[in-house]
């Protein structure tokens, strides 16, 4: 059996398609995974790795007011975050994650390993959606990428 970033690379090339990320608590790891696969760049543009609320605020434009309003681990700003990367890439889709990937940093109302996901594809309606993972750090980040690119290869089949 294909792994899920071959069969996504497979579609996405055979579509025309291109694809950004906005991802926060994977540190990058999500995109990563898709560009292990030689020739990622027929379809991947990049990503922005928005660790910070900083740079969530002076790259990808999400209003510190917004921020400090919702939380950086919400609904809201997990919508932004892929808003936001759509505008600035003009990708045809665009995964977006921000969540606590721990150990550290969980409150009682955002426990580590509590993630909201986005997949935004051109002309149709965002999904957004939210998990509670448990386990490592590395085990977490593993389980928010297995997530979101399960859910993407499943809007196309």
């Amino acid at each position: 059996m294909k792994k899920i970033e071959q069969k996504i690379h497979e579609w996405m090339v055979a579509n025309h398609k291109t694809l950004c990320i906005a991802e926060s608590c994977t540190g990058g790891h999500l995109a990563a995974h898709l560009t292990a696969i030689a020739g990622a760049s027929q379809y991947f543009l990049g990503s922005f790795v928005a660790y910070s609320n900083t740079f969530k605020n002076k790259i990808l434009s999400i209003s510190q007011e917004k921020i400090d309003q919702f939380g950086p681990v919400s609904q809201e700003i997990v919508r932004e975050m892929a808003k936001r990367a759509f505008e600035k890439t003009g990708a045809d889709i665009v995964l977006a994650v921000t969540g606590i990937a721990g150990p550290e940093g969980g409150t009682e109302e955002i426990p580590v390993g509590l993630v909201w996901m986005a997949i935004g594809i051109k002309g149709s309606e965002m999904r957004v959606w939210k998990c509670q993972f448990k386990g490592s750090r590395l085990v977490i980040i593993n389980k928010i990428i297995d997530e979101i690119l399960y859910k993407l290869y499943g809007f196309f089949n």
